[in-house]
C-alpha cells in the first residue's frame, strides 16, 4: 500500500461497535434502571387487562418473593444458555457482565432492607412487574410506553441506511459535510472478510485511496462540502444516536439477530441485546428474540 495514502486512511473492523445507553434512575434501586419506563409500561398492560393488580396492590408477601426469585432464576438460566449458543456461534465476544440474580436478591435483602423495608419491598414490587411484562409481551401495544436513547459508534453507513428502516424512531447522525473535512484522517468501516484478506483490502484500499485527491480537486473548484459528500462510500465511519420505544427495539432485534441478517448490523444488535439484558434483565431475558 502507498504509505502516504495509507497514513490517511483508517479502518475498523466490523465488531468495533461501541454503545452508549441513556438510562434512567429515578428511584435508584440496585435492580431499577429503567424504573420510570417500567411503571408506565406496567400501567399501560393494566390498562389492557383491567383484572391485574394496581402496583400498589402487586403481591410482595414473603411467600410471593420467594416464588418470583425462583421464577426469576429459572428464567435468567434459559436466557443465558440461548445467548452463550449464539454468541458461540457467530464467535462474538461477551460485551458486558450481565446481573446474577442471586447476588441481587442479596442486594435488595441486606444493603436496601438495611435501610428501609418499604424500599425492600418495592424493589421486589418492581421485580414482579418486570416478570408480568415479559410474560405478557406477546401484546406489544404497552411495550411501546417504554423509551430508550442509545448512540452508536464506529459503525458505516451500510448500516445506518438499515437501521433508519425502522421508522417508529427518532434519528441523529454525524454530519458527512463536517466529516469530509479532514481528509489526513479519513476512518472507514469493513467487513472482517475484507480485511483480513489482504489481497481484497489492497483493492478496496486503492479504490478508498483515489478518493482523497478527487476531493482536494473538487474544493480547487470551489465545489462545497455537501455536494462533495456524493462521492464517499456506504463504508465511512459514523456515528447515531437513536431513541426508539421498546417495541419498535424488539422488533428490530428479530428482524437483526436473524442468521440472514448483514454482519454488521447483526452484530450491533447483539451487543444491544446484551446492554438490554444487563440493565433490564428480567425483561429482556425473557423475551423470545433468540430462536
Amino acid at each position: 500500500m502507498d504509505n502516504n495514502v495509507e497514513s490517511c486512511i483508517n479502518y475498523t473492523k466490523y465488531g468495533d461497535i461501541s454503545i452508549a445507553l441513556r438510562t434512567n434512575s429515578t428511584l435508584n434501586y440496585y435492580c431499577q434502571p429503567f424504573a420510570n419506563e417500567v411503571r408506565l409500561i406496567y400501567l399501560g398492560y393494566r390498562t389492557c387487562y383491567s383484572k391485574s393488580p394496581s402496583w400498589e396492590d402487586i403481591p410482595v408477601d414473603e411467600q410471593s418473593i420467594a416464588k418470583l426469585k425462583e421464577d426469576l432464576i429459572k428464567d435468567d438460566e434459559e436466557f443465558t444458555a440461548k445467548i452463550e449458543a449464539y454468541r458461540n456461534r457467530f464467535n462474538y465476544p461477551k460485551v458486558i457482565e450481565r446481573v446474577n440474580p442471586n447476588e441481587l436478591f442479596e442486594q435488595i435483602d441486606n444493603n436496601i432492607a438495611a435501610s428501609a423495608e418499604s424500599q425492600r419491598i418495592e424493589a421486589y414490587r418492581y421485580l414482579s412487574a418486570c416478570r408480568f411484562i415479559a410474560k405478557h409481551l406477546n401484546h406489544e401495544s404497552p411495550f411501546e410506553h417504554g423509551v430508550l436513547t442509545f448512540r452508536l459508534n464506529n459503525v458505516s453507513r451500510s448500516l445506518t441506511h438499515q437501521l433508519v428502516r425502522h421508522r417508529i424512531a427518532s434519528f441523529s447522525q454525524a454530519s458527512q459535510r463536517y466529516i469530509g473535512e479532514d481528509t489526513d484522517n479519513l476512518q472507514f468501516t469493513v467487513p472482517s472478510k475484507i480485511l483480513d484478506n489482504k489481497e481484497a483490502l489492497q483493492e478496496v484500499h486503492n479504490y478508498f485511496s483515489q478518493m482523497i485527491p478527487v476531493m482536494n480537486r473538487l474544493r480547487e473548484l470551489g465545489i462545497r462540502n455537501e455536494d462533495i459528500r456524493c462521492i464517499f462510500p456506504n463504508a465511512m465511519s459514523t456515528s447515531i444516536q437513536v431513541t426508539m420505544n421498546f417495541r419498535e427495539i424488539k422488533h428490530l432485534l428479530e428482524l437483526r439477530l436473524d442468521s440472514h441478517a448483514q454482519d454488521e448490523i447483526r452484530e450491533m444488535s447483539y451487543a444491544l441485546l446484551c446492554m438490554l439484558s444487563a440493565h433490564m434483565p428480567f425483561i429482556w431475558n425473557h423475551c423470545s428474540i433468540l430462536k
